[in-house]
Order: C-alpha cells, then sequence, then structure tokens
C-alpha cells in the first residue's frame, strides 16, 4: 500500500512540473484509426498491477474504489502495453483465426492502439470469464458506463459506432479523456466524434 501512495504522489509531483513527460500526458493523446503513436511511450505506474500513464492513476483508483463501494467485483484487467505487447496480441488473434482486418477492428492495430497511450484500460467483472459483448450485461460493467464520465473516462468504443471508431464494440474498454468526459458520454459520442467538433 505504501509503495502505491508514493508512486501516486510522485506521479502527481511530476505531472505539476512544466515541460515533463507525464504534465504532457495530462492533455489524451488522441490516437485514432490511422494515428501512429511511433516512438511514444508513457510515464506509467502500476495500479493493482496494471501498468498506465501516471496521469491518470488517482481518477482510475477513484473509480474502481467507488465501483467496489457500490458492491460491484471490478477487476482491472489491462492497461499500457508496450509495442512488443501490442504486435503479439495482435498477431495471437490473427493466429487463433481472425483475419487480419478483423482482428484490428477487435484487438486494435498495434501502431496505432489505444493501449499504446497508457490511457486506456480494460475493466471487467471478477466473476466473468470472457471478454465479450455480454459483459455489457453485469452490474460492474452497467455501473461504469453509467459513471465512468465523473472520473474522467469515456466507453471508447460504443456499440453501433465501429463505422466511426474503426473498432467493434468493446464494453470493457475505458479511455480517459478528462474533462471532456461529461459531454462526450451525454452527447452519445465518440472520441472521434469529439474531436471533429472542435
Amino acid at each position: 500500500m505504501k509503495k502505491q501512495v508514493v508512486l501516486l504522489l510522485s506521479a502527481l509531483l511530476l505531472s505539476l512540473l512544466p515541460g515533463s513527460a507525464a504534465a504532457e500526458e495530462a492533455i489524451p493523446l488522441p490516437v485514432l484509426p490511422g494515428d501512429a503513436l511511433g516512438d511514444y511511450v508513457p510515464f506509467t505506474v502500476e495500479v493493482e498491477g496494471v501498468p498506465v500513464a501516471a496521469s491518470i492513476a488517482l481518477p482510475l483508483q477513484n473509480m474502481l474504489a467507488a465501483a467496489r463501494g457500490e458492491g460491484l467485483s471490478v477487476y482491472l484487467a489491462a492497461g499500457y502495453r508496450d509495442s512488443e505487447l501490442r504486435h503479439y496480441v495482435y498477431r495471437r488473434a490473427v493466429f487463433l483465426g481472425m483475419s487480419p482486418g478483423s482482428a484490428g477492428r477487435s484487438v486494435g492495430l498495434p501502431d496505432n492502439s489505444d493501449y499504446g497511450t497508457g490511457l486506456s484500460v480494460d475493466i471487467t467483472d471478477v466473476y466473468h470469464e470472457q471478454k465479450d459483448c455480454s459483459l455489457a450485461e453485469t452490474d460492474t460493467l452497467k455501473w461504469l458506463a453509467a459513471h465512468c464520465a465523473e472520473y474522467g473516462f469515456i466507453l471508447r468504443y460504443p456499440e453501433g459506432k465501429g463505422d466511426i471508431t474503426g473498432m467493434d464494440y468493446l464494453p470493457w474498454h475505458f479511455r480517459y479523456v478528462g474533462a471532456a468526459a461529461e459531454e462526450i458520454t451525454a452527447g452519445g459520442i465518440t472520441l472521434e466524434e469529439y474531436l471533429a467538433g472542435k
């Protein structure tokens, strides 16, 4: 517990320094289909053993704690993935029978995946073994969808928006966008639509 507090305080202090990598992450990096991550590597800390951008650690912990406070069985399943891991996950999906296009829409193309920003997380229900659309019917994911914006997160790939996001519906995948979360969620729009309107 002490290590987590020290890491969070360190991340917070770093984020206050002008020009620091953590401070730059406070403005969410847009990663849209076609945007390449290049050599970008976020400053990360671990939350429940999962690496995430330091700038989202506190809001993420607050959201998870609030969900647990409601008696929900929240499990932080994934966060930041480095280039090697993103390529592995994509190749594995293709090896297991997905077409390259389907794999890109399901797990993301390795060079422009949300996971490479450190601003996205997969949150599931402890008692739900598979990451599939039925997760959306669990009390945990219903609560997260309804309350994530209060903590600066959005459901990154909502149902029926695949033609806009380039990704399949992933009810477990949340992206930190900060203050824009309320407007995006209330408007029922995607990050792409929000950025296009700016």
